[in-house]
């Protein structure tokens, strides 16, 4: 079993400069992006906290498919997201 906890370091920022409607909607745009991606059928991305997100991956068999989960979550958010009419770039850390 290996676990990812992925965070978004300018929750608070957007939360500041936009306000909590901007900031959940931000959230949930990450959320979605997360539960599509093509990573098992059993494993999904749970909300850990307000600004993290946790992985478990049960069937890892090498360090190698855990980078390679790894890799998969970090490019789906390297996108923008629009909120409020505005491209917002997360810096998501693993």
């Amino acid at each position: 079993i290996a676990v990812l906890l992925l965070g978004i370091d300018q929750q608070e920022d957007i939360l500041a400069a936009l306000g909590y409607d901007a900031a959940d909607y931000l959230i949930l745009s990450i959320a979605d992006r997360l539960c599509h991606l093509e990573i098992t059928n059993e494993d999904k991305p749970a909300r850990f906290s307000s600004d993290k997100f946790v992985l478990m991956l049960k069937n890892i068999n090498s360090m190698d498919e855990i980078f390679n989960y790894a890799n998969i979550m970090l490019r789906s958010l390297h996108n923008p997201f629009l909120v409020k009419g505005k491209e917002i770039f997360i810096n998501p850390c693993l």
